[in-house]
Protein backbone atom coordinates (compact mmCIF):
# COMPACT_ATOMS: atom_id res chain seq x y z
CA UNK A 1 0.00 0.00 0.00
CA UNK A 2 1.36 3.79 -0.43
CA UNK A 3 2.06 5.07 2.98
CA UNK A 4 -0.17 8.52 3.13
CA UNK A 5 1.48 10.31 6.52
CA UNK A 6 -1.31 11.78 9.13
CA UNK A 7 -2.72 15.17 7.71
CA UNK A 8 -2.47 16.07 11.24
CA UNK A 9 0.94 15.77 12.80
CA UNK A 10 3.88 16.33 10.23
CA UNK A 11 7.58 17.03 12.16
CA UNK A 12 8.83 20.18 9.65
CA UNK A 13 12.37 21.82 9.45
CA UNK A 14 11.86 25.56 10.99
CA UNK A 15 14.32 27.75 10.31
CA UNK A 16 16.02 30.03 12.75
CA UNK A 17 14.56 33.55 14.53
CA UNK A 18 17.92 35.32 12.48
CA UNK A 19 16.50 34.33 8.89
CA UNK A 20 13.54 35.57 9.71
CA UNK A 21 13.87 38.82 10.71
CA UNK A 22 14.17 40.24 7.32
CA UNK A 23 10.10 38.58 6.44
CA UNK A 24 7.49 41.02 7.54
CA UNK A 25 4.46 39.22 8.46
CA UNK A 26 5.29 35.80 7.71
CA UNK A 27 5.40 32.92 10.54
CA UNK A 28 8.09 30.78 12.15
CA UNK A 29 5.18 27.91 10.89
CA UNK A 30 6.41 28.80 7.32
CA UNK A 31 8.17 26.14 5.75
CA UNK A 32 11.95 27.18 5.31
CA UNK A 33 10.97 30.37 3.59
CA UNK A 34 10.49 28.81 0.56
CA UNK A 35 8.04 30.72 -2.39
CA UNK A 36 3.88 30.49 -1.85
CA UNK A 37 2.86 27.57 -3.88
CA UNK A 38 -1.02 27.03 -4.64
CA UNK A 39 -3.24 24.99 -3.11
CA UNK A 40 -6.80 24.58 -2.28
CA UNK A 41 -9.64 24.73 0.10
CA UNK A 42 -12.53 22.18 0.56
CA UNK A 43 -16.16 22.13 2.08
CA UNK A 44 -19.26 20.30 3.10
CA UNK A 45 -21.82 21.86 2.39
CA UNK A 46 -24.00 19.14 4.82
CA UNK A 47 -27.29 19.31 3.23
CA UNK A 48 -30.42 17.09 3.96
CA UNK A 49 -31.35 16.09 0.40
CA UNK A 50 -27.66 15.89 -0.66
CA UNK A 51 -24.18 16.27 0.55
CA UNK A 52 -22.00 18.20 -1.65
CA UNK A 53 -18.25 19.21 -1.82
CA UNK A 54 -17.40 22.48 -2.53
CA UNK A 55 -13.55 23.14 -3.90
CA UNK A 56 -11.57 26.52 -3.68
CA UNK A 57 -8.46 27.11 -5.53
CA UNK A 58 -6.05 29.05 -3.43
CA UNK A 59 -3.83 31.61 -4.82
CA UNK A 60 -0.14 31.48 -3.28
CA UNK A 61 -1.11 34.98 -2.00
CA UNK A 62 -3.64 33.23 -0.02
CA UNK A 63 -6.85 34.41 -2.25
CA UNK A 64 -9.55 31.85 -2.93
CA UNK A 65 -11.43 31.25 -6.10
CA UNK A 66 -14.55 28.69 -6.73
CA UNK A 67 -13.31 26.05 -8.28
CA UNK A 68 -16.26 22.83 -8.24
CA UNK A 69 -18.93 21.68 -6.48
CA UNK A 70 -19.22 17.96 -5.80
CA UNK A 71 -21.40 15.53 -5.28
CA UNK A 72 -20.56 13.27 -2.04
CA UNK A 73 -23.68 10.56 -3.14
CA UNK A 74 -24.05 10.56 0.96
CA UNK A 75 -26.56 13.08 3.26
CA UNK A 76 -25.94 15.43 5.45
CA UNK A 77 -27.61 16.79 8.47
CA UNK A 78 -28.44 20.34 7.73
CA UNK A 79 -27.68 21.37 11.64
CA UNK A 80 -24.90 21.52 13.72
CA UNK A 81 -22.74 18.18 14.29
CA UNK A 82 -20.32 19.29 17.38
CA UNK A 83 -17.06 17.81 15.59
CA UNK A 84 -13.96 18.72 14.57
CA UNK A 85 -12.61 16.89 11.48
CA UNK A 86 -15.24 15.91 9.82
CA UNK A 87 -12.82 16.31 6.55
CA UNK A 88 -9.49 15.29 6.29
CA UNK A 89 -6.58 15.15 3.74
CA UNK A 90 -3.86 12.77 3.32
CA UNK A 91 -0.76 14.23 4.10
CA UNK A 92 0.38 14.42 0.17
CA UNK A 93 -3.06 15.90 -0.69
CA UNK A 94 -3.94 13.16 -3.10
CA UNK A 95 -6.69 12.26 -1.36
CA UNK A 96 -9.58 13.75 0.39
CA UNK A 97 -12.00 11.98 2.99
CA UNK A 98 -15.57 13.94 4.34
CA UNK A 99 -18.45 12.13 6.42
CA UNK A 100 -21.98 12.34 5.74
CA UNK A 101 -23.71 12.59 8.72
CA UNK A 102 -27.24 11.95 7.78
CA UNK A 103 -26.25 8.55 5.44
CA UNK A 104 -23.93 7.12 8.28
CA UNK A 105 -21.50 6.88 5.61
CA UNK A 106 -17.46 8.67 4.35
CA UNK A 107 -17.32 9.21 0.63
CA UNK A 108 -13.48 9.33 -0.96
CA UNK A 109 -12.01 11.59 -3.61
CA UNK A 110 -8.80 11.55 -5.54
CA UNK A 111 -7.64 15.43 -5.58
CA UNK A 112 -5.85 16.23 -9.09
CA UNK A 113 -2.42 17.57 -8.44
CA UNK A 114 -2.63 20.14 -11.48
CA UNK A 115 -6.22 21.89 -10.92
CA UNK A 116 -6.94 20.71 -7.43
CA UNK A 117 -10.70 19.41 -9.12
CA UNK A 118 -11.84 16.15 -6.96
CA UNK A 119 -12.93 12.95 -8.93
CA UNK A 120 -15.05 10.37 -6.42
CA UNK A 121 -13.61 7.32 -5.47
CA UNK A 122 -15.88 5.47 -3.29
CA UNK A 123 -18.60 5.99 -0.47
CA UNK A 124 -18.85 3.09 2.32
CA UNK A 125 -20.78 2.69 5.57
CA UNK A 126 -19.18 4.14 8.60
CA UNK A 127 -19.41 1.19 11.08
CA UNK A 128 -22.15 3.12 12.66
CA UNK A 129 -24.74 5.65 13.43
CA UNK A 130 -23.79 9.53 12.40
CA UNK A 131 -20.14 9.49 11.54
CA UNK A 132 -18.50 13.09 12.78
CA UNK A 133 -14.91 13.03 12.82
CA UNK A 134 -12.16 11.50 11.05
CA UNK A 135 -8.36 10.94 11.04
CA UNK A 136 -5.83 9.58 8.75
CA UNK A 137 -2.42 8.23 9.61
CA UNK A 138 -0.62 6.26 6.71
CA UNK A 139 -2.39 3.82 5.38
CA UNK A 140 -5.24 3.92 7.95
CA UNK A 141 -8.18 5.83 8.34
CA UNK A 142 -10.36 5.71 11.57
CA UNK A 143 -13.92 7.67 12.40
CA UNK A 144 -15.66 8.10 15.36
CA UNK A 145 -19.78 7.16 15.67
CA UNK A 146 -21.98 9.49 17.69
CA UNK A 147 -25.18 8.20 16.95
CA UNK A 148 -27.18 4.66 18.59
CA UNK A 149 -24.39 2.51 17.10
CA UNK A 150 -21.65 4.81 18.48
CA UNK A 151 -17.88 4.17 18.71
CA UNK A 152 -15.19 4.23 16.40
CA UNK A 153 -14.61 1.94 13.26
CA UNK A 154 -11.34 1.32 11.08
CA UNK A 155 -10.09 1.21 7.31
CA UNK A 156 -7.15 0.00 4.95
CA UNK A 157 -6.63 2.46 2.05
CA UNK A 158 -5.32 1.32 -0.42
CA UNK A 159 -3.55 2.81 -3.60
CA UNK A 160 -6.49 3.65 -5.30
CA UNK A 161 -7.66 5.44 -2.51
CA UNK A 162 -10.09 2.50 -2.00
CA UNK A 163 -11.05 2.13 1.78
CA UNK A 164 -10.82 -1.49 3.59
CA UNK A 165 -12.97 -2.00 6.68
CA UNK A 166 -10.39 -3.42 9.31
CA UNK A 167 -11.60 -6.85 10.93
CA UNK A 168 -12.31 -6.28 15.08
CA UNK A 169 -11.56 -2.57 14.70
CA UNK A 170 -14.74 -1.33 15.84
CA UNK A 171 -15.06 -0.36 19.80
CA UNK A 172 -17.25 1.48 21.94
CA UNK A 173 -17.03 4.57 23.87
CA UNK A 174 -17.09 5.43 27.40
CA UNK A 175 -20.80 4.66 27.76
CA UNK A 176 -21.29 1.43 25.48
CA UNK A 177 -21.52 -2.34 25.91
CA UNK A 178 -18.74 -2.98 28.09
CA UNK A 179 -19.45 -0.10 30.21
CA UNK A 180 -21.15 -0.39 33.66
CA UNK A 181 -23.34 2.66 32.66
CA UNK A 182 -24.71 0.65 29.76
CA UNK A 183 -25.37 1.88 25.95
CA UNK A 184 -26.42 5.15 27.22
CA UNK A 185 -28.40 7.40 24.52
CA UNK A 186 -30.30 10.82 24.24
CA UNK A 187 -32.41 12.60 21.62
CA UNK A 188 -30.08 13.87 19.26
CA UNK A 189 -32.78 16.31 19.32
CA UNK A 190 -31.22 17.94 21.61
CA UNK A 191 -28.98 19.68 19.24
CA UNK A 192 -31.06 20.87 16.68
CA UNK A 193 -34.86 19.97 17.24
CA UNK A 194 -36.44 20.44 13.75
CA UNK A 195 -34.13 18.66 11.29
CA UNK A 196 -33.42 15.37 14.31
CA UNK A 197 -36.34 14.69 15.42
CA UNK A 198 -35.83 10.60 16.03
CA UNK A 199 -32.43 10.41 15.53
CA UNK A 200 -30.76 8.50 18.84
CA UNK A 201 -27.32 9.77 20.16
CA UNK A 202 -24.99 8.02 22.14
CA UNK A 203 -24.88 10.08 25.63
CA UNK A 204 -20.81 10.82 25.29
CA UNK A 205 -20.92 13.07 22.63
CA UNK A 206 -17.50 12.52 20.78
CA UNK A 207 -16.22 15.64 19.30
CA UNK A 208 -13.11 14.20 17.67
CA UNK A 209 -10.74 11.32 16.81
CA UNK A 210 -6.87 11.34 16.79
CA UNK A 211 -3.91 9.64 16.01
CA UNK A 212 -1.08 9.68 18.66
CA UNK A 213 1.89 11.15 16.76
CA UNK A 214 3.75 7.75 17.34
CA UNK A 215 0.64 5.70 16.37
CA UNK A 216 0.34 3.70 19.20
CA UNK A 217 -3.04 5.46 20.25
CA UNK A 218 -6.50 6.55 19.37
CA UNK A 219 -7.77 9.55 21.44
CA UNK A 220 -11.55 10.31 20.94
CA UNK A 221 -12.78 13.64 22.97
CA UNK A 222 -16.30 12.71 24.53
CA UNK A 223 -18.01 16.27 25.52
CA UNK A 224 -20.54 15.36 27.68
CA UNK A 225 -18.54 12.83 30.00
CA UNK A 226 -15.34 15.40 30.01
CA UNK A 227 -13.21 12.78 29.84
CA UNK A 228 -11.38 10.89 26.50
CA UNK A 229 -11.31 7.18 25.45
CA UNK A 230 -7.83 6.11 24.32
CA UNK A 231 -7.35 3.36 22.36
CA UNK A 232 -4.21 1.41 21.82
CA UNK A 233 -3.32 -0.09 18.54
CA UNK A 234 -1.58 -3.09 17.64
CA UNK A 235 0.83 -3.50 14.95
CA UNK A 236 -1.77 -4.34 12.58
CA UNK A 237 -3.78 -0.95 13.14
CA UNK A 238 -6.91 -3.22 15.47
CA UNK A 239 -8.07 -0.33 18.07
CA UNK A 240 -8.54 -2.23 21.59
CA UNK A 241 -7.94 -1.59 24.84
CA UNK A 242 -9.83 1.49 25.42
CA UNK A 243 -8.87 3.58 28.46
CA UNK A 244 -11.11 6.68 30.21
CA UNK A 245 -9.23 9.44 30.98
CA UNK A 246 -10.63 12.80 32.94
CA UNK A 247 -10.34 16.27 30.82
CA UNK A 248 -9.09 19.08 32.81
CA UNK A 249 -12.20 21.11 31.92
CA UNK A 250 -15.74 21.04 30.64
CA UNK A 251 -16.76 19.51 27.13
CA UNK A 252 -13.16 18.72 25.72
CA UNK A 253 -13.86 19.44 21.62
CA UNK A 254 -11.35 19.78 19.31
CA UNK A 255 -7.81 18.33 19.81
CA UNK A 256 -4.85 18.71 18.25
CA UNK A 257 -1.15 16.68 18.26
CA UNK A 258 2.03 19.32 18.23
CA UNK A 259 5.07 18.01 16.17
CA UNK A 260 6.52 17.25 19.49
CA UNK A 261 4.05 15.06 20.78
CA UNK A 262 1.86 17.10 23.48
CA UNK A 263 -1.80 17.19 22.88
CA UNK A 264 -3.49 20.32 23.07
CA UNK A 265 -7.37 20.20 23.96
CA UNK A 266 -10.32 23.19 23.23
CA UNK A 267 -12.80 23.62 26.07
CA UNK A 268 -15.89 24.49 25.47
CA UNK A 269 -17.66 24.57 29.27
CA UNK A 270 -21.32 23.47 27.90
CA UNK A 271 -21.00 27.16 26.02
CA UNK A 272 -21.43 29.05 28.92
CA UNK A 273 -20.35 32.49 28.04
CA UNK A 274 -16.93 33.88 28.71
CA UNK A 275 -15.89 30.04 29.91
CA UNK A 276 -13.84 28.84 27.11
CA UNK A 277 -10.65 26.99 27.46
CA UNK A 278 -7.44 25.53 26.58
CA UNK A 279 -5.35 22.36 28.49
CA UNK A 280 -2.17 20.84 27.05
CA UNK A 281 -0.85 17.32 28.25
CA UNK A 282 1.79 14.74 27.79
CA UNK A 283 0.34 11.25 26.50
CA UNK A 284 2.91 8.45 28.24
CA UNK A 285 3.64 5.66 27.08
CA UNK A 286 1.26 3.91 28.56
CA UNK A 287 -1.83 5.79 27.01
CA UNK A 288 -2.00 7.96 30.53
CA UNK A 289 -2.36 12.18 30.12
CA UNK A 290 0.04 14.09 32.02
CA UNK A 291 -1.52 17.69 32.37
CA UNK A 292 0.64 20.47 31.41
CA UNK A 293 -1.63 23.50 31.17
CA UNK A 294 -4.77 23.14 33.20
CA UNK A 295 -7.58 25.07 31.19
CA UNK A 296 -6.25 28.08 30.18
CA UNK A 297 -9.18 30.48 30.13
CA UNK A 298 -9.74 32.26 26.90
CA UNK A 299 -12.31 34.75 28.00
CA UNK A 300 -14.22 33.53 25.09
CA UNK A 301 -17.71 31.20 24.85
CA UNK A 302 -17.63 28.20 22.45
CA UNK A 303 -13.80 27.64 22.76
CA UNK A 304 -14.74 24.30 20.09
CA UNK A 305 -12.34 24.06 17.46
CA UNK A 306 -8.43 23.86 17.80
CA UNK A 307 -5.60 23.95 14.66
CA UNK A 308 -1.82 24.22 15.38
CA UNK A 309 0.97 25.55 13.37
CA UNK A 310 3.30 22.99 11.72
CA UNK A 311 6.54 23.93 13.24
CA UNK A 312 4.18 23.73 16.60
CA UNK A 313 4.27 27.00 18.05
CA UNK A 314 0.93 28.57 17.75
CA UNK A 315 -2.72 27.36 17.72
CA UNK A 316 -5.77 29.14 16.84
CA UNK A 317 -9.32 28.37 18.92
CA UNK A 318 -12.60 29.64 17.34
CA UNK A 319 -15.13 30.42 19.42
CA UNK A 320 -18.57 31.44 17.57
CA UNK A 321 -20.14 32.28 20.46
CA UNK A 322 -17.77 35.66 20.76
CA UNK A 323 -17.63 35.74 16.61
CA UNK A 324 -13.66 35.40 17.78
CA UNK A 325 -10.57 33.54 17.26
CA UNK A 326 -8.26 33.13 20.55
CA UNK A 327 -4.62 32.98 19.32
CA UNK A 328 -1.89 30.41 21.71
CA UNK A 329 1.32 30.45 21.89
CA UNK A 330 2.39 27.53 22.81
CA UNK A 331 6.01 27.17 24.52
CA UNK A 332 8.64 24.16 24.01
CA UNK A 333 7.62 21.99 26.98
CA UNK A 334 3.59 22.31 25.57
CA UNK A 335 2.44 25.29 28.31
CA UNK A 336 0.05 27.41 26.68
CA UNK A 337 -0.17 31.45 26.80
CA UNK A 338 -2.69 33.88 25.46
CA UNK A 339 -1.42 35.70 22.24
CA UNK A 340 -1.37 39.53 23.59
CA UNK A 341 -3.33 40.54 25.84
CA UNK A 342 -6.29 38.54 25.40
CA UNK A 343 -5.41 36.25 22.75
CA UNK A 344 -8.00 37.56 20.59
CA UNK A 345 -6.09 37.91 16.88
CA UNK A 346 -9.62 38.01 14.55
CA UNK A 347 -13.05 38.67 14.89
CA UNK A 348 -14.74 36.88 12.10
CA UNK A 349 -18.99 36.61 12.34
CA UNK A 350 -19.49 33.11 12.71
CA UNK A 351 -16.04 31.16 13.19
CA UNK A 352 -16.01 27.01 13.51
CA UNK A 353 -13.83 24.77 11.07
CA UNK A 354 -10.34 25.44 10.74
CA UNK A 355 -7.58 24.00 8.96
CA UNK A 356 -3.56 25.50 8.81
CA UNK A 357 -1.67 25.03 5.40
CA UNK A 358 1.17 22.81 5.64
CA UNK A 359 3.91 25.53 4.91
CA UNK A 360 2.29 27.42 7.88
CA UNK A 361 1.49 31.01 6.09
CA UNK A 362 -2.58 30.75 6.32
CA UNK A 363 -5.24 29.56 8.55
CA UNK A 364 -8.72 29.07 6.67
CA UNK A 365 -11.99 29.21 8.58
CA UNK A 366 -15.85 28.40 8.10
CA UNK A 367 -17.79 31.12 8.74
CA UNK A 368 -21.00 29.90 9.11
CA UNK A 369 -23.72 32.49 9.44
CA UNK A 370 -22.11 34.33 6.81
CA UNK A 371 -22.00 31.46 3.79
CA UNK A 372 -18.21 31.99 3.35
CA UNK A 373 -14.50 31.16 4.05
CA UNK A 374 -12.26 33.64 5.38
CA UNK A 375 -8.82 33.41 5.45
CA UNK A 376 -6.04 34.91 7.15
CA UNK A 377 -2.19 35.19 7.10
CA UNK A 378 -0.33 33.90 10.18
CA UNK A 379 2.23 36.49 11.11
CA UNK A 380 5.55 35.54 13.01
CA UNK A 381 4.23 37.10 16.54
CA UNK A 382 0.90 34.71 16.78
CA UNK A 383 -1.44 37.37 14.71
CA UNK A 384 -3.57 36.57 12.07
CA UNK A 385 -4.56 39.44 9.26
CA UNK A 386 -7.50 38.89 6.42
CA UNK A 387 -6.00 38.22 2.86
CA UNK A 388 -9.39 36.42 1.68
CA UNK A 389 -13.09 35.95 1.64
CA UNK A 390 -15.18 33.85 -0.49
CA UNK A 391 -18.73 35.57 0.19
CA UNK A 392 -21.83 34.31 0.98
CA UNK A 393 -21.38 31.46 -1.34
CA UNK A 394 -22.28 28.05 1.23
CA UNK A 395 -25.57 26.80 2.78
CA UNK A 396 -26.18 27.47 6.57
CA UNK A 397 -24.24 24.98 8.53
CA UNK A 398 -21.47 23.97 6.24
CA UNK A 399 -19.40 21.25 8.12
CA UNK A 400 -15.53 20.03 7.81
CA UNK A 401 -12.89 22.24 6.18
CA UNK A 402 -9.91 21.13 4.70
CA UNK A 403 -6.68 23.37 3.34
CA UNK A 404 -3.40 22.91 1.51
Amino acid sequence: MRPIESGKVVVRTVISIGLLTGIAGISHAQNGGETPQPGAVYVSTNQLANNEIVAYSRAADGTLTPLQTIDTGGLGTQGPTESQDAMVLSNDNSLLFTVNVGSDDISVFQVDPGTFELTFVQRIASGGDRPVSLDVREDLLYVVNSGLRSGISGFTIGENGMLTPIEGSIQPLSFGDDSPFGDVTLPCTNIFPALEAGVICNATQPAEIEFSPDGRFLVVSERLTNQFSIYTLDENGVAGDRQSRTSNGESPFGMHFTPDGQLLVAEAFLDRPGEGAASSYNLTDEGDTESITDSLKTGQSTSCWIEVTPDGRYAYITNPGNASITGLRILGNGELRLVGDDGVVATPNDPRDEDITPDGRYLYVLNNAAGSVDGFRVNRNGTLDEVTTTGTVLPFFGLGLAAF
